[in-house]
């Protein structure tokens, strides 16, 4: 099976199983509460039939707002979570800027070399740009 990317659709017990494995932003006991409450647009990367990756994402004027972006540690380091950006992204053509540096927004030990790798320019203050 191969990787793939959609926006959530229906929230499944498969889904709060496999997200329950993902390191959630503190104090999310009921991931599917959780999800409900999103002002963000939720997006999944999956292979085969597990949810591996898990992405938020805002719009606000012509900027997109990363607001959590994980993938599962044992998928990590193999691109999982630049398709996951890269295919959710791809979805609004209006938008001209990504910003990343909500704070936990991205794991802080994987936030540089990630964002560096994609191609972000540190703003300062855990402020991360990229013109897309």
């Amino acid at each position: 099976m191969r990787l793939s990317v959609q926006p959530l659709q229906q929230i499944t017990p498969a889904l709060c199983q496999d997200l329950a494995k993902l390191p959630l932003p503190e104090g999310v006991d009921d991931i599917e509460s959780w999800l409900q409450e999103q002002q963000s647009d939720v997006w999944l990367a999956t292979f085969n039939a597990k949810y591996i990756g898990l992405l938020l994402l805002s719009s606000r004027q012509q900027q997109l707002h990363i607001d959590w972006l994980v993938v599962r540690e044992a998928t990590r380091r193999r691109g999982v979570g630049r398709y996951l950006l890269e295919q959710a992204i791809a979805a609004y053509p209006d938008k001209e800027t990504v910003v990343a540096g909500k704070d936990g927004a991205i794991p802080q030990l994987q936030q540089y070399g990630f964002l560096t790798a994609l191609g972000f320019s540190d703003q300062g203050h855990g402020r991360w740009l990229k013109a897309w």
